[in-house]
């Protein structure tokens, strides 16, 4: 006799580990400025006002491309651009899950291997962030 199987339940809208959550829209972010995302992101606190965000795997097809073609330049030129015009989506992000002002950000890119950092500079977590009106703000581990 069969049984029919439970199907599972359904995942909750957004984890509730700050950093899984900047992890998952960083990834977003990036997905829809490329048209794909990376394969791995990962945040780890650098400090009580750094956080770097790392993403593995993250290169487009073309991209590779453009890089087996030797066009090295122009694919860091244009990864460089698309980084600039996120700047602002990813920031606000950051802002918005921390409950802190993102002050500002630094974007690197290497090819080999095929890794993006996002570092994030956090603002005072008593300050306000951008459309949080809840100042608690999320500490980082002492």
């Amino acid at each position: 006799m069969a049984t029919n199987p439970q199907p599972d339940p359904p995942p909750p809208p957004h984890p509730s580990d700050p950093l899984a959550q900047i992890c998952g829209e960083v990834a977003a972010v990036f997905r829809r400025a490329w048209g794909r995302g990376p394969r791995k992101t990962t945040a780890h606190w650098a400090g009580p006002s750094t956080l770097v965000v790392l993403l593995e795997n993250g290169h487009t097809d073309a991209e590779k491309t453009m890089r087996a073609a030797g066009h090295i330049q122009e694919l860091l030129g244009g990864r460089h651009l698309l980084q600039v015009l996120i700047e602002d989506d990813l920031k606000a992000s950051v802002a918005r899950i921390l409950r802190r002002p993102v002050e500002t950000m630094l974007s690197a890119t290497r090819l080999d291997p095929d890794l993006s950092a996002e570092i994030f500079l956090l603002g005072p977590s008593g300050a306000a962030a951008p459309d949080c009106p809840d100042q608690g703000g999320t500490p980082a581990p002492a």
